[in-house]
């Protein structure tokens, strides 16, 4: 398995689960191989995950980081797990 057919499964395994969330934003942000595994972190939002500072500030969108770790060569999803957001500076 390629690292994009790792990350097409990792997508739409992720619309699967996520389907009555209406996530929105899903982008790539890693890509890893890791022995028989290819761990792949996908980002994305949620339409609730908006906060408003002020009428002068646009909102700003949160977004959830999630790890998904695919059997090589078979596409199995093993696992998928949070990635911690790095700290804000």
């Amino acid at each position: 398995m390629e690292a994009r057919e790792a990350v097409r499964t990792a997508k739409a395994y992720l619309g699967e689960l996520y389907a009555d969330e209406t996530i929105e934003n899903v982008g790539l942000e890693e890509v890893k191989r890791d022995g028989d595994f290819w761990l792949i972190t996908l980002g994305f939002s949620r339409p609730w995950e908006r906060t408003i500072d002020s009428v002068l500030n646009p909102p700003k969108v949160l977004r959830s980081y999630k790890v998904l770790e695919i059997a090589d060569p078979d596409g199995e999803v093993i696992s998928m797990t949070d990635r911690l957001q790095p700290a804000a500076p």
